[in-house]
């Protein structure tokens, strides 16, 4: 007697069986995933705001949502904006 098929809602267009998705998971921290758009290092997160390890600027996290535009940046001497380094990594000066 010849094995059983799986069921056809198991079968993906090439005969083979579908595995079981894993369940989505949020991720457990945005430090991970995202860079410092001023210096494109690494960011330390704490309850309300994004901190970069390399150039000190914050980024404010509003609602779940980090804020990661220049001008919305705390620069390291509490400053908001972008200042006068505000241009993103591997831009030349400005003209």
């Amino acid at each position: 007697m010849p094995p059983a098929m799986p069921s056809p809602d198991l079968l993906t267009a090439q005969g083979c069986a579908k595995q079981p998705m894993p369940p989505a998971s949020k991720p457990k921290t945005w430090t991970g995933l995202l860079a410092c758009p001023a210096c494109r290092a690494g960011l330390v997160e704490s309850v309300t705001e994004l901190t970069c390890r390399k150039c000190g600027r914050r980024y404010p996290i509003e609602d779940g949502i980090p804020q990661l535009l220049l001008e919305d940046a705390i620069s390291p001497s509490g400053v908001p904006g972008p200042g006068p380094a505000g241009r993103l990594a591997g831009q030349g000066p400005k003209g």
